[in-house]
């Protein structure tokens, strides 16, 4: 048994509102494991103060612009050997995931997919041939990836040392080669920690635990089942996609029964939910709109328009 001694959440101001979610889903199924939100305040500062009084949960200012995946990067080279899951903001538990995660005897533990097509692992991971030619001579892709947007893993087992051949410790940090390297950090950590386990310098283990809601698995979920409080021993991570509210999400109504909960526990509960979402949603009508023109525009007023691009709203 290796239990989970914390669980990290990454946010920032524009996905706060599923930061909520995503600690109420803790909160139902391990009500005491320690939660800290990692706050990046790069777009606008935001207040967590709410989430911290009607949730006990703690939060840690991360440096400015740091980014939201490197935001998680610090919590690596701690000397504590504490064993954590991060998390990203777009996710919620679904089950008693924590009591599974606890029987893997590894430092790392990753959510495993076989590798997608070509173009899909150089878009979303890494390009092996530019990480021979630029990294690594000698590197051989083992033919899986992982999404990082959850990830367990062992404080003190790695250094800022080992990513310098990566990345720049700028704020924010940059990529060396952000050609072969994508996804943020993401890229980076499919490359280094395969590459460590098979040194034996790390344990490193696959585990199916993460479920998107756009595949098969994600359209079976029953939700009367979690509702109930029996669940899977899984969590559901909106990876890619993006809405103002969870209405506009594939399996949205997990997240908002996530969102119900975490109102139930915070003084006029439903009218701040409400609130919220529509301040929300008018946020994001003038990205809506400018999508919309671009996509309906005809070609000749592209070409009349240049490079200056659709009119400003």
């Amino acid at each position: 048994m290796r239990p989970i001694d914390a669980v990290y959440i990454a946010c920032h101001a524009g996905d706060v509102w599923m930061a909520r979610a995503c600690v109420a889903s803790i909160r139902r199924w391990h009500p005491d494991v320690r939660v800290v939100l990692l706050k990046d305040s790069a777009r606008r500062p935001f207040s967590t103060r709410e989430i911290e009084r009607a949730w006990h949960v703690e939060a840690r200012e991360v440096p400015a612009h740091a980014g939201i995946g490197y935001s998680k990067l610090d919590l690596l080279f701690g000397e504590s050997n504490e064993h954590y899951l991060a998390l990203d903001a777009d996710i919620v538990l679904i089950g008693p995931l924590l009591d599974a995660l606890a029987t893997i005897d590894a430092d790392f533990v990753v959510s495993v997919q076989a590798a997608a097509d070509d173009a899909s692992l150089r878009h979303w991971y890494l390009d092996p041939d530019l990480v021979r030619a630029r990294v690594d001579p000698a590197y051989v892709f083992p033919g899986r990836v992982f999404n990082a947007g959850q990830l367990v893993a062992t404080a003190g087992k790695l250094t800022r040392a080992d990513f310098e051949p990566l990345l720049v410790w700028d704020a924010p940090p940059r990529p060396r080669h952000p050609d072969a390297f994508r996804g943020g950090e993401q890229g980076m950590l499919n490359y280094l920690l395969p590459k460590l386990a098979t040194g034996g310098r790390i344990s490193l283990r696959g585990s199916n635990f993460m479920c998107w809601p756009g595949s098969e698995g994600g359209a079976a979920l029953d939700f009367e089942r979690i509702a109930r409080g029996r669940g899977y021993r899984l969590l559901v991570h909106w990876a890619g996609m993006k809405a103002p509210t969870a209405g506009g999400l594939t399996r949205g109504d997990l997240l908002r029964h996530y969102e119900r909960k975490y109102y139930e526990r915070v003084p006029f509960g439903a009218a701040r939910r409400v609130h919220r979402a529509l301040t929300r949603t008018l946020r994001a009508l003038p990205k809506t709109a400018e999508t919309w023109l671009r996509a309906a525009r005809p070609a000749a007023l592209d070409r009349a328009l240049g490079r200056a691009g659709p009119p400003r709203l």
